[in-house]
């Protein structure tokens, strides 16, 4: 007979394997996005692939933290009922203690990297020179069928979380 706390930590389990399909499909999509931003472009190559690169550092950022939470009580990451709700908790709602405790029970060696990357590539991120790849691309077959494949793909993970 099942207790409160399997069906928790079973519903924690479906919330972090929804999440990280959803990051992967987010991988996806960015290796595609990237490919097809540079397409005309040579010139700002090396800029719109930082801009992609960005994208995948923050899908990264929050699979750690997501790690992270999953080791803390099942309570914590079952709650979640949307992908933008598990977004929100691990972006906006992240806080200095989330941090710290991160840091005590030892994963910042990757995430202190990953963390490093995200504040290299922002301050050096110039929106004048991908203004015209980020319009073009929105046009680009390619991008706008791996865009739709993404949607999918979340709509199927909100309707497990759900």
């Amino acid at each position: 007979m099942a207790t409160d706390f399997d069906a928790l930590k079973q519903r924690a389990t479906v919330v972090a394997q929804s999440f990280r399909e959803y990051i992967q499909a987010k991988y996806d999509f960015l290796a595609v996005a990237q490919a097809c931003s540079v397409r005309g472009w040579p010139d700002r190559k090396a800029q719109v692939e930082n801009a992609w690169r960005l994208q995948v550092l923050f899908s990264r950022r929050e699979e750690l933290r997501l790690e992270f939470l999953f080791k803390r009580p099942a309570h914590e990451i079952g709650i979640f009922k949307s992908v933008s709700e598990i977004s929100s908790r691990l972006a906006e709602h992240w806080s200095a203690n989330d941090e710290a405790e991160a840091d005590a029970v030892g994963t910042r060696s990757e995430y202190s990297d990953v963390l490093h990357e995200i504040e290299i590539l922002q301050a050096n991120l110039d929106s004048e020179v991908l203004a015209g790849p980020f319009q073009d691309v929105q046009r680009d077959p390619d991008y706008l069928f791996a865009r739709s494949r993404l949607q999918d793909k979340l709509q199927l993970v909100e309707a497990k979380l759900g």
